[in-house]
């Protein structure tokens, strides 16, 4: 069952859209999902493209994508994968399909030449947690993420 991340096209930008508005809803969090996709096309097409992404193909048939961009890790001055979105199908959530998708996202990490990958899943992953694990990803407990949005009403006023 040979996997393939293979780079979305301009005008695979659609499907890739409609698969994340998908992940949103699976999720529970289809209502937080408002980006239009004029949005998607400025962050993946614009004149300084803020994220790229890749569709996952299990034996030639679309199985999902992963989103990422790049950070930057100032204490070692090297480039950092960060997994914003990754999504499979219902029918490839399998341990095997999991284990094979990490490492290729291993060997992109090496391609791009980053130092790390990292990201950040729910708690309610539906690809399982414990497989991360199993490939070698720790979670990282001394950090907290904050997070302000202007259109909340929290915050100063």
């Amino acid at each position: 069952m040979p996997l393939r991340l293979l780079p979305v096209e301009k005008d695979e930008l659609p499907e890739l859209y409609k698969l994340n508005r998908i992940l949103a809803a699976e999720e529970g969090q289809g209502d937080l999902f408002v980006a239009d996709f004029g949005s998607y096309r400025r962050a993946f097409l614009g004149p300084c493209p803020l994220l790229r992404a890749h569709f996952i193909e299990i034996d030639g048939e679309r199985a999902g994508f992963a989103i990422h961009h790049f950070k930057f890790a100032t204490y070692t001055g090297r480039k950092v994968l960060y997994i914003e979105d990754l999504y499979l199908l219902p029918p490839f959530r399998d341990e095997r399909t999991i284990d094979k998708l990490l490492h290729k996202l291993e060997d992109l990490m090496r391609e791009l030449k980053c130092r790390r990958i990292e990201l950040r899943v729910l708690d309610a992953f539906s690809l399982g947690k414990e497989r991360f694990v199993e490939a070698g990803f720790q979670p990282v407990e001394k950090w907290r993420v904050y997070r302000k949005d202007p259109l909340s009403q929290t915050g100063f006023s």
